[in-house]
């Protein structure tokens, strides 16, 4: 509790229900595919373009715990780069255990795992891992980046990567122009999400707690958010799969982070849901790490209520029995002595 803070924790919470929902196929994720409910077909798309999300905002969790710290490559080359290696490793391990007990004539072979590992085609959803090791090994210079800059600049960020992967496509799409290469490493989750998310919880000021401003911002998500809708239906009409599903990702999670912020700021949570939140969040990273076997081994739960009950709510209820199962498995696991700093 003494490091944590509540509104971080149910972001947290938030992204893994988003992470859960991406790999839900045609029971959620795709649900617009096959759904002739109008209702079902635009909370589907509207889901996607949220879902989105789910990894800016695990990065800019990871900027606003971080960067505002001071880190020597010695801590990070001793510490945390071998502990995120030997967390690869060990999902890597598992993911292929996992696929080999399902598929027999793959045969275990060390070399086979770590190959696997080591190309992330264990398991691509495991994406995520080797960006967040990327992360790693620069934070010193991240943090002393961001440091550097005026505030105003991380706006100005922000606003640049709205009008290059948000607005000018759209642009391109109506005026009939091949999309431009404009590759900014600025722009790459590692960076451009932890700057944003070190920007609003140490150097916004007050910007984001009062309501005011938050309406400003929140209007400018939902302009975006029916615009994003626009194209992504464009887009099913004329290719038949959502091109334009992440066209304002950077501005909806910005969006959500400050609204979260401001929520926590202006209501006073009672202790215990605060220890509660604490206690989920920190069962979060181990949760992802399962996801696979715990969607396929509570499966059932949705396939039985999907018969009973509205699509999405026995979606909503898999996924919740998901996450509360590998949450409560992972904290249990992590009273291991030495798990508990992997996980």
């Amino acid at each position: 509790m003494k490091n944590k803070k509540a509104y971080l924790e149910a972001i947290r919470l938030l992204s893994l229900f988003f992470v859960l929902y991406t790999h839900t196929g045609n029971y959620g994720m795709h649900h617009y595919l096959e759904t002739s409910n109008p209702l079902n077909f635009w909370f589907s798309q509207s889901l996607v373009l949220l879902s989105q999300t789910c990894v800016p905002l695990f990065f800019m969790i990871s900027g606003a715990v971080l960067l505002h710290k001071e880190s020597t490559f010695k801590e990070i080359w001793t510490k945390r780069v071998p502990r995120m290696v030997i967390v690869i490793l060990l999902a890597g391990l598992f993911q292929y255990y996992f696929n080999f007990r399902l598929n027999p004539d793959i045969g275990f072979s060390v070399k086979m795992w770590l190959q696997l590992t080591y190309s992330g085609k264990v398991c691509t959803q495991h994406w995520f891992l080797y960006s967040y090791l990327a992360f790693l090994m620069i934070l010193p210079f991240l943090q002393k980046l961001v440091k550097s800059l005026p505030e105003h600049w991380f706006l100005i960020l922000l606003g640049m990567q709205v009008c290059i992967a948000g607005i000018l496509p759209i642009v391109e799409y109506y005026i009939e122009y091949p999309g431009i290469s404009l590759d900014i490493p600025l722009f790459t989750n590692c960076i451009f999400y932890t700057m944003l998310g070190y920007y609003i919880e140490h150097r916004s000021k007050d910007n984001f707690t009062n309501l005011k401003p938050l309406l400003f911002w929140l209007s400018g998500a939902f302009v975006a958010f029916l615009l994003n809708l626009h194209m992504q239906n464009i887009s099913l009409k004329e290719h038949g799969s959502l091109i334009y599903n992440n066209l304002f990702t950077g501005l909806f999670s910005f969006g959500i982070f400050i609204w979260f912020r401001c929520a926590f700021t202006r209501i006073k949570l009672p202790q215990w849901l605060e220890k509660f939140l604490c206690f989920c969040g920190s069962g979060v990273f181990g949760t992802y790490l399962l996801d696979i076997p715990l969607r396929n081994f509570f499966e059932p739960v949705y396939i039985t209520l999907n018969t009973k009950i509205f699509s999405y709510p026995a979606l909503f209820v898999w996924l919740f029995v998901c996450m509360a199962t590998g949450i409560l498995f992972i904290n249990i696991l992590k009273l291991i002595p030495g798990i508990k700093k992997l996980l």
